[in-house]
């Protein structure tokens, strides 16, 4: 049986060229970018290459781009590393409730620095309205945090418009793309967001890699202590390989975009039809816009977790939500927020699909799919 993966928002494999390229990349390299001497100003060249690489994806200038370990990290220096730099009475931060939990776990670290916390709550679709973010928002607020798309539900946030609020109040806006990037336009779905963060294994990028950039200098402070790499931000000698990598990824990312989402829609359109045929199926953040790749839906009666096993043993590989999550018995934090009962939290799937797969696969999927549902219930 052949499997279908359906959980490109946990891990996307890496694109062929990408793994040559940092193949012949690891061929050559002899130095550290550190270094003076040819070997180091060598691999110093590759380095600042894919930087400007991931600065051209975001619409910033390559000085501002800082190479992390990940996702997890970047959204660590990201916020963390900004609260460290504000000054305290601008310590109040509006963090939405929707935020994966790499933005979300560090809200005792930030109350510990001082900070005030606030949540900001969606809608009933997933969506942080402008007029909920302006509402909470004071001369005190330093810091807004607000996701570019959802990692769940794939809900677009209304980032520029955000971010024209958060700025009228002297904030910045700190905005997780780790998401968002595969499939939307860095350059205007996040325009106005002061600082972005990536992560290499959710652009067809290697992982183990990620990146924080920003739209100006702004007074992040490094999480730990060691070199002067990365302008101070982020000691300890550099992610050369991965780094490349991920220049590779965004490059690829950035000429090929549009193509890959409407290819990506076009499958999710034969999935959500061929799913929409089977009873008791409710999904969620319908009507509003979301990534191409993502889908939410319950199936009514079957626990989440169980489907995910029953559509495993038929070759289909799902999710009950993030990937660091997927493990627990935690209810989902994202769909509680949107005010969903805790009977449709507890029989969410995510479906998250990639551009290369086929419509074929699709079908087979969907089919598959509802046998497993169908199956649990008896019918």
């Amino acid at each position: 049986m052949t499997r279908i993966y359906l959980d490109h928002a946990a891990h996307t494999p890496a694109l062929p060229e990408i793994i040559y390229g940092m193949a012949e990349h690891m061929g050559f390299s002899a130095g550290n970018p550190s270094s003076l001497h040819e070997e180091g100003r060598t691999d110093r060249e590759a380095l600042e290459n894919a930087r400007a690489q991931v600065a051209r994806l975001c619409g910033t200038d390559p000085r501002h781009v800082i190479f992390t370990s990940g996702g997890t990290e970047a959204d660590n220096l990201a916020l963390l590393g900004l609260c460290r730099g504000l000054p305290v009475h601008k310590r109040r931060i509006l963090i939405s409730s929707i935020e994966h939990d790499a933005m979300r776990a560090q809200i005792p670290a930030l109350r510990e620095l001082g900070c005030e916390v606030v949540d900001l709550k969606p809608d009933a679709n997933g969506i942080v309205r402008p007029e909920t973010v302006e509402s909470h928002l004071d001369t005190h607020t330093g810091v807004v945090a607000v996701q570019l798309a959802n990692h769940e539900t794939g809900t677009v946030q209304p980032i520029p418009e955000i971010a024209e609020i958060a700025h009228r109040y002297g904030a910045y806006l700190v905005c997780d793309a780790v998401a968002g990037a595969p499939y939307l336009d860095l350059r205007t779905d996040a325009a106005g967001a002061d600082v972005l963060t990536l992560s290499g294994h959710k652009i067809g990028g290697p992982d183990g890699i990620g990146a924080v950039a920003g739209r100006a200098d702004l007074p992040i402070q490094a999480l730990w202590y060691g070199g002067a790499q990365e302008r101070g931000r982020r000691p300890g000698t550099e992610p050369l390989t991965g780094a490349v990598g991920l220049g590779l990824a965004a490059d690829i990312l950035d000429s090929s975009r549009e193509n890959r989402a409407l290819r990506a829609e076009t499958l999710k359109t034969v999935l959500l039809r061929e799913l929409s045929g089977i009873p008791g199926l409710t999904f969620h953040a319908q009507g509003v816009r979301t990534l191409p790749s993502h889908l939410s839906l319950s199936a009514d009666g079957v626990p989440g977790k169980i489907l995910v096993a029953l559509a495993d043993r038929r070759g289909v590989a799902l999710s009950t939500g993030a990937a660091c999550r997927s493990s627990g018995d935690e209810l989902s934090p994202v769909l509680l927020s949107m005010g969903l009962s805790e009977d449709l939290c507890r029989t969410a799937v995510r479906l998250s699909l990639c551009y290369t797969q086929s419509e074929e696969e699709m079908h087979e999927a969907a089919a598959r799919i509802r046998d497993a549902i169908l199956t649990f219930r008896g019918q």
